[in-house]
């Protein structure tokens, strides 16, 4: 546009030139002259843009941080932002809206707290805490029901709770429940539950989450029971699962292989058949099983083997003092020789403990394997009976979690 303009001023100076007479010195000089005007205009021009840009900019950022804050738009002071609330009026604000995400912004306006940090469990969440008993480290598992937030005693800062659902030896006992949670809230307070299975609210600080679909190499250095290399299953079918326990988990059914007795859907507990990791194993992943007692037996007779190993090999390398061959044994002279070759009996007596101390927790996994399957077909086959049974409540369990 500006070349345009120039053009125009200068056609304009040939046709001055031609009617006045005028010397090409004087022709030179006015067209510095009015390129100096045009480059003048276009300084002024490009000025006055820049500034308006930079007013409207700042006006749309005043107006996008508050609507506290008043444009004075005057023509002495056309930048001037001026606030009807005095400086010890205005918050402080929490944090700047690159340091947090949307859900932890929604979090700190339902829940004021210091504390920005949202703890990695959801509803649904296979969670488990260390305990143990008689000096014997194990674990505890659960499913996280509800997550929410309680302010602590001083007022400042809020903690993070959660209400689970568990499957224990002891549900009546308060002495049995995981520490620093109150008595167990059951789904029907007025009977009192004799299945095992527990509703009660806890820190969620004392939980640690268990990973589904880990890779290998975290298995490689993971604890039992902290992490699996199978997939879990929707939030909604995970819910409906617990829910399907807690109102079915006394009905009795007829189970083949307790010879046609009625027996109760859920099992008792027991270590290795049904624990409450069992539990938590089937509402995630629909089945059976304990990656604690598969881990111990593994482990267990791995170390057997090692122990028949050690033991065979320590008898083997063994020398002990017998009688020299021949004469010199007849002079009195000794000779050395391993432990094996002077008492034979050993070898069978090792192969057989070998043997005994491997073969019992093969035989123990195998035995908590076919149960743990006819568990999982039993409880399978009641819950999606219930399903079409009472299409309406299993709906509801499903959606609850899905939305």
């Amino acid at each position: 546009m500006n070349r345009d303009l120039f053009g125009e001023q200068q056609e304009l100076l040939e046709v001055h030139d031609e009617d006045e007479g005028c010397t090409p010195q004087n022709s030179t000089s006015f067209v510095e002259q009015m390129e100096a005007l045009d480059l003048s205009a276009i300084s002024a021009h490009s000025i006055t843009s820049h500034e308006e840009k930079k007013f409207h900019t700042n006006q749309h950022a005043n107006l996008t941080i508050g609507t506290d804050l008043h444009i004075d738009a005057s023509p002495n002071n056309t930048e001037r932002a001026t606030s009807s609330k005095s400086p010890e009026d205005t918050p402080e604000p929490i944090a700047t809206a690159n340091s947090i995400s949307p859900a932890e912004a929604t979090l700190i306006k339902e829940f004021p707290t210091k504390s920005l940090s949202i703890p990695p469990l959801q509803m649904g969440d296979h969670v488990y805490r260390r305990c143990t008993f008689a000096l014997i480290p194990f674990q505890h598992h659960a499913i996280v029901l509800d997550i929410w937030k309680i302010p602590e005693e001083d007022g400042d800062e809020c903690v993070w709770m959660i209400k689970v659902f568990d499957f224990s030896r002891h549900p009546e006992d308060v002495q049995a429940i995981p520490p620093d949670s109150p008595r167990v809230i059951l789904s029907s307070p007025q009977k009192k539950r004799k299945d095992g299975l527990r509703v009660y609210e806890s820190p969620a600080q004392h939980w640690q989450k268990v990973i589904y679909g880990a890779p290998v190499q975290r298995h490689l250095f993971s604890s039992s029971g902290t992490c699996t290399a199978a997939k879990s299953d929707a939030p909604g079918l995970i819910r409906a699962r617990v829910q399907f326990l807690i109102e079915h988990a006394t009905d009795e059914i007829v189970d083949a292989s307790h010879e046609g007795s009625p027996t109760a859907l859920l099992p008792e507990y027991a270590w290795f058949y049904a624990n409450s990791e069992c539990v938590a194993v089937w509402c995630k992943t629909g089945t059976w099983a304990t990656m604690q007692a598969v881990s111990w037996l593994t482990w267990t007779a791995l170390g057997q083997i090692k122990s028949a190993a050690t033991i065979a090999g320590v008898a083997a390398a063994t020398q002990v003092a017998v009688p020299a061959a021949g004469l010199w044994g007849w002079l009195g002279y000794t000779a050395q020789a391993s432990l094996l070759t002077v008492q034979p009996a050993l070898a069978p007596a090792i192969a057989a403990y070998g043997a005994v101390t491997v073969a019992v927790p093969a035989v123990w996994w195998h035995r908590a394997r076919n149960q743990w399957q006819s568990i999982t077909v039993r409880l399978n086959e009641a819950f999606w009976k219930a399903a079409i049974d009472d299409p309406d409540l299993f709906a509801d369990g499903m959606t609850l979690w899905s939305e």
